[in-house]
């Protein structure tokens, strides 16, 4: 990110950084959404990820500019920000349109629902970060994921390589282990129907994705573990 950042500098572009599965990630000891490298950072709050709101998500940014722009399209282009009128105000009532906006607002029971989860959200970082440490520490015959060192994971995602990954699958599945595929490539997909990308082709077919969440117990842990040595 400090590498894309100094080129947006030098050639005008804006970063918008994807942190949809990066909620309580690091970057160089400095939380994902700080903006420190970026214009924006956008999260996503669907049931899945590190907190959620039912749906919906934010966007965090350093620039008033964009923070202006970003509060006019979530509210169909509405100011009631009484410095930016445009036009003399009628009264307390009074507010103008700027922009042709849309409704992008979360309810203020999802609103509710997400500063609850926010305030639990180290303890969900700190159990994802404990179940990863077990799999990096004890899983065989599979490649695990990497973390650079600049990087502190929040884990919403635990890929790793296998061989003959179908037949994995279906093995973990009979056991009662859930895994999934993380993700079909967007090329492959009718709407866009694109060339071929060789790495992103070989790292889908073996690429699955094994259970974290913050309820997932150790006994529930090792059995995957287990499930995985020993075939």
């Amino acid at each position: 990110m400090k590498k894309i950042w100094a080129l947006s500098q030098e050639y005008g572009f804006k970063v918008i950084e994807d942190a949809s599965h990066a909620l309580g990630g690091k970057y160089l000891n400095k939380q994902v959404g700080s903006c420190e490298y970026s214009h924006m950072a956008i999260f996503s709050f669907h049931p899945v990820k590190m907190i959620t709101t039912g749906e919906g998500g934010a966007i965090t940014t350093n620039d008033q500019e964009l923070d202006y722009r970003l509060s006019l399209l979530r509210t169909h282009g509405i100011t009631k920000d009484a410095s930016k009128f445009i036009n003399e105000s009628h009264g307390a009532w009074y507010y103008e349109q700027h922009a042709l906006g849309f409704n992008y607002r979360l309810t203020d029971i999802q609103a509710a629902l997400g500063l609850s989860q926010l305030k639990r959200l180290d303890s969900f970082i700190k159990r994802r970060k404990e179940i990863a440490d077990f799999y990096l520490n004890n899983l065989k015959n599979v490649s695990l994921p990497y973390q650079h060192p600049d990087i502190q994971s929040s884990w919403h995602l635990f890929v790793v390589q296998v061989s003959d990954r179908e037949e994995v699958f279906n093995k973990l599945l009979k056991r009662g282990v859930q895994t999934q595929v993380h993700y079909i490539p967007v090329n492959n997909q009718p709407f866009y129907n694109y060339k071929k990308l060789e790495n992103t082709e070989n790292f889908y077919k073996n690429c699955l994705s094994l259970p974290i969440y913050y309820d997932l117990k150790d006994d529930e842990c090792a059995m995957v573990v287990e499930s995985f040595n020993n075939d």
